[in-house]
């Protein structure tokens, strides 16, 4: 009797987080996992989840060397958690920091409902979201099942409707009296989590902030994000392994890869430079400048160097005086200083090329930006405290 070969498995598609903080590009504190409705799906359909370093891929199974891939009739997406394991990381990720809503409230969305390509760490990849804008969605308010929605004003014998991301049939629906009512109770424990959109008599309102949500059974303090892979994409189409891969051009079936692109901050810099060996040095005998690593690609018009502005007066912190020097730009914060990156130096000024010291100065973190005023609004700044 031939004993029964080992189940093998291929990948039906991927999940990867990106990140241009890091710098081998990996967003691993970003940790990805499929919700309990996407658990059961993945059952019901013999998959397989397995998170990777950056992200997680689906796999299905290959019995006896034969591909088995049911037939998908599902109208829920595949949906994924994305839980924030770095206290920092709002603060060294662009584009986080303005949102309105608490962020336990809120978590960020991310789908395929769209088609977005594009070249990007030297190869091309299908996006999550807009290239270059990974926050071109809102951040989406986290309901429960039961929630009671708040009219911003009274309605009358209205029709309510909560819509599937897709916005193509209705998934709930009720009717209000004649009698004007300001608030509505709506149960949806019959839904899986993902996103929905509520209307009133058929029509959406601008404020897609208080219309668009996400229902989750998970607490939103415990989500930063969430993943919605739809296997046809808009078009939700019917089965896979078509819906969910890419025929090269050798008639291969190849594993569609999505990727959430996330860009590092630029801040302004301050360095405060403490130098006891020369107390009664001038703010004017020292200079701060940020070199150009590329060599003679510095004389292209769109890489110079990052100049700084010393302060008048020199600043005293804990009795020790200090001389201030701010980037006159913005200055991308970075994991690890790379070629792409620039130089920072101190350089002595008045005294002789041989006499004169030029020290390294050292990088940004983001433990020490901060949010602070400045003329028209707010800004990011990051202190570093240089001791000679």
């Amino acid at each position: 009797m031939r004993a029964n070969m080992p189940t093998r498995y291929r990948e039906l598609f991927s999940i990867e987080c990106l990140h241009g903080y890091f710098t081998d590009r990996l967003c691993t504190v970003l940790r990805l996992s499929p919700t309990p409705e996407c658990e059961r799906i993945l059952r019901r359909y013999q998959l397989l989840f397995r998170r990777t370093a950056a992200g997680g891929r689906v796999l299905y199974s290959m019995q006896d060397g034969v591909e088995w891939l049911p037939r998908y009739d599902e109208t829920a997406a595949f949906t994924f958690n994305l839980v924030n394991t770095d206290p920092l990381f709002d603060t060294y990720t662009d584009g986080t920091v303005e949102s309105p809503a608490s962020p336990r409230d809120t978590v960020r969305y991310f789908s395929n409902r769209e088609e977005n390509v594009a070249d990007l760490f030297g190869q091309q990849r299908r996006l999550l979201h807009p290239a270059g804008q990974p926050f071109a969605q809102p951040a989406l308010p986290v309901r429960p099942r039961v929630f009671t929605h708040t009219f911003k004003q009274p309605v009358t014998a209205a029709k309510l409707q909560v819509l599937d991301a897709l916005r193509r049939q209705p998934v709930w629906e009720s009717q209000t009296p004649e009698q004007a009512v300001r608030a509505w109770n709506i149960d949806l424990h019959a839904l899986p989590s993902g996103r929905y959109v509520f209307t009133v008599d058929g029509a959406e309102t601008n404020d897609v902030a208080a219309l668009d949500f996400y229902l989750s059974e998970a607490s939103a303090a415990n989500q930063w994000g969430v993943v919605e892979i739809f296997p046809g994409g808009p078009n939700q189409a019917a089965h896979f392994p078509e819906a969910c891969q890419v025929i090269d051009a050798a008639g291969q079936a190849q594993a569609r890869n999505f990727t959430i692109a996330l860009e590092r901050r630029q801040t302004f810099w301050r360095y405060y430079v403490f130098d006891p060996s020369r107390p009664d040095a001038s703010e004017e005998d020292y200079k701060v400048i940020g070199k150009s690593k590329r060599g003679s690609m510095a004389d292209s018009a769109d890489i110079t160097d990052i100049q700084f502005i010393r302060r008048d007066e020199p600043v005293t912190l804990n009795g020790r005086r200090a001389v201030v020097f701010e980037s006159e730009q913005a200055v991308a914060l970075c994991q690890l200083p790379g070629e792409e990156d620039y130089q920072f130096l101190l350089q002595e000024s008045g005294r002789s090329d041989q006499a004169a010291r030029r020290i390294k100065l050292p990088f940004a973190q983001p433990a020490a930006t901060r949010l602070e005023a400045a003329a028209g609004g707010t800004r990011m700044c990051s202190e570093i405290f240089v001791y000679l």
